[in-house]
């Protein structure tokens, strides 16, 4: 008998795990992996090394990984499917808590919610820190590329989509953010940032949107941001036209569309849905009240500083300077010449976000530039309504011409803006946009 005991004892020793023979009664109990020892209740052994058990299962560390309390296979493919990073979103709520965060090889500490690190991180909730190997994680770059063959066993993806660049405070978001649950759109249930897409406050403005319906429940999607202003509204002659301030000054922020029934005025291409759009065209001697002769003479001791034209009143049409004042804020840069002032990026500032048939702008001021083209009253000779834009200025260059500001939709001149000073444009019996600027 004692020479039993002594084996073991002997045994125990080499091992690490007791002491004297006083402590061979706990030592039996002693469970050793390699030279430590582990509680085989919530710890297994494989090769070596320690591993804690995957819900009540032990698993081949080298062939498994454990996600949350499942025992996953690795995937040998570039790509793992969705399913292989975590139970589906069906029978694991989005809340549920683990160790670590495992991203493109890298394992983070946590804790992580599997929302968090599966739908926001676009990594592997996990409470062991084993990261597979790296020819068999998947990248975030690689997680939407998936298709809709394979969603059905991919966890949900929630999207949102917004092409709005720009909204007014008070008034909804125009067009809407569509939102999607694995590329289907979704229409109830959804929780918008701003509240009912209605921004309240000015500047850029974050928006995205949660839902609480279908199998994306509890998930939330960025959709962008946006440039925010306070409109003002200007009613004249019937019409409702919407006002902004820009710097120091406050222009009508659409096209004047107003009928002064004399003069020279008319729609591009005569088509009143041109009007509604782009605003009316004026020979300069209508835009300033003048008679017609004036766009063939001077006229400029007639010229009022300022000088209301056909504005309402309290505005008028701005002159040179005035324009210059407004390139000058929106782009500080400028390349004079000796008949025009270009203007680089002032042209992209200034344009709508749409209207143009190419190159839309930013409107990162409001200004809201629409083009609205220009004609000939008499000879039926109208062009680029939807291409470039050319509004007057009160400023008169010689008895022929005034000075006029052309913003561009061609590919070489899109982003410039240009304040022409010339006999070469602004012919005044031409027809020609007109905006309003308040005194």
């Amino acid at each position: 008998m004692k020479k039993m005991l002594f084996s073991v004892f002997a045994v125990l020793v080499v091992l690490g795990c007791g002491g004297d023979m006083g402590d061979l009664p706990s030592c039996l109990k002693c469970v050793l992996c390699g030279s430590r020892d582990y509680n085989p209740s919530t710890e297994f052994c494989s090769a070596g090394t320690v591993y804690s058990r995957c819900g009540s299962r032990d698993y081949n560390p080298s062939t498994e990984f454990c996600s949350g309390s499942t025992v996953l296979s690795k995937s040998s493919s570039s790509v793992w499917s969705s399913s292989s990073f975590a139970p589906s979103s069906s029978s694991l709520n989005q809340g549920s808590s683990f160790v670590y965060c495992i991203i493109d090889g890298m394992c983070l500490d946590g804790p992580y919610t599997y929302n968090e690190c599966f739908n926001n991180l676009r990594g592997l909730p996990s409470n062991s820190c084993i990261v597979p190997s790296s020819s068999s994680v998947m990248s975030s770059s690689s997680f939407g590329s998936s298709s809709s063959s394979s969603s059905s066993s991919s966890a949900p993806i929630f999207a949102c989509t917004m092409t709005a660049t720009a909204g007014t405070v008070g008034l909804a978001i125009s067009p809407a953010p569509t939102a999607t649950c694995n590329g289907s759109a979704i229409t109830t249930g959804l929780a918008w940032t701003p509240t009912n897409l209605t921004p309240a406050t000015v500047g850029s403005i974050s928006v995205s949107v949660s839902t609480n319906s279908s199998v994306c429940s509890g998930m939330t999607a960025q959709c962008g941001s946006i440039l925010v202003f306070t409109y003002s509204s200007l009613p004249y002659e019937g019409q409702s036209y919407k006002t902004i301030k820009i710097g120091t000054q406050t222009w009508m922020a659409e096209n004047l569309n107003y009928n002064p029934d004399t003069g020279n005025s008319a729609c591009n291409s005569n088509q009143t849905s041109n009007c509604v759009t782009y605003g009316r065209l004026y020979d300069w001697s209508t835009a300033m009240g003048f008679p017609s002769s004036c766009n063939s003479s001077f006229c400029y001791s007639q010229i009022q500083s300022p000088h209301r034209g056909i504005c309402p009143a309290g505005w008028h049409i701005p002159n040179s300077e005035d324009w210059l004042k407004l390139l000058c804020y929106v782009d500080s840069t400028s390349d004079t010449t000796y008949f025009s002032f270009y203007f680089p990026m002032a042209g992209k500032y200034l344009k709508a976000t749409s209207g143009w048939n190419s190159h839309n702008g930013t409107d990162a001021h409001g200004f809201s530039a629409l083009p609205g083209g220009n004609g000939v009253l008499g000879s039926s000779s109208f062009n680029d309504v939807g291409n470039h834009g050319s509004w007057w200025s009160a400023s008169e260059y010689n008895r022929n011409f005034a000075n006029t500001l052309i913003l561009y939709g061609d590919d070489t001149n899109s982003d410039k803006a240009g304040l022409y000073i010339s006999d070469t444009n602004g012919n005044k019996s031409h027809l020609l946009s007109v905006r309003c600027l308040q005194d």
